[in-house]
């Protein structure tokens, strides 16, 4: 009998908005595997990011697959296995030494296949690319709200935004004034 991992990542809820919940992903692999007739041997769950490496779920796959090759990963898109290149790496060398036989994911199979795995290889580098340039981006963002002298992101207790002074375009909008209500018991 052929051994499956179902793995299902979500960031946090504050991350990856747009993302299928972990219960949506788990429950679209599922019905995958049932149209497919593949049996899943274990499910493995993770809210965490995986811009780093040293996810203790996404480890503890990988470890269980050294011991016991497996058959394959049914997985929601390559980016919920790995957005870093260490991970994203092992499961390719996994699949080189047939630790690991396939992923699969709802639109596409990657096999132990030199084009597999290059393709494997390019979806991890560019789930890695949107994981770089979203940071970049929010730093810029940052550093523009900050040059216009406003704080990004919420205003410490005691605070308010100011209101916009051109609510049509928004103009002027968003500097950090003190709260006349809170600000002095803050203090």
């Amino acid at each position: 009998m052929s051994t499956f991992f179902l793995y299902a990542r979500k960031s946090s809820e504050e991350e990856d908005r747009q993302v299928a919940s972990i219960g949506a992903q788990l429950s679209e692999l599922r019905a995958l595997a049932e149209a497919r007739g593949i049996v899943i041997a274990r499910v493995f769950e993770e809210c965490q990011s995986a811009r780093h490496p040293g996810r203790p779920v996404f480890n503890e796959m990988m470890c269980e697959m050294e011991r016991h090759p497996v058959q394959g990963i049914l997985c929601w898109k390559p980016d919920r296995l790995a957005r870093n290149p260490i991970d994203g790496g092992h499961v390719i060398y996994a699949l080189d030494r047939e630790r690991l036989g396939e992923v699969v994911c709802p639109g596409r199979v990657f096999k132990n296949t030199s084009d597999d795995k290059l393709l494997l290889g390019l979806e991890f580098t560019m789930s890695k690319k949107y994981v770089d340039d979203l940071s970049d981006n929010v730093r810029r963002g940052n550093r523009a709200v900050l040059s216009s002298g406003r704080v990004p992101g919420n205003v410490p207790l005691g605070y308010l935004k100011e209101p916009p002074l051109d609510r049509t375009h928004g103009r002027g909008a968003g500097r950090t004034i003190p709260d006349p209500e809170r600000f002095l018991l803050v203090r």
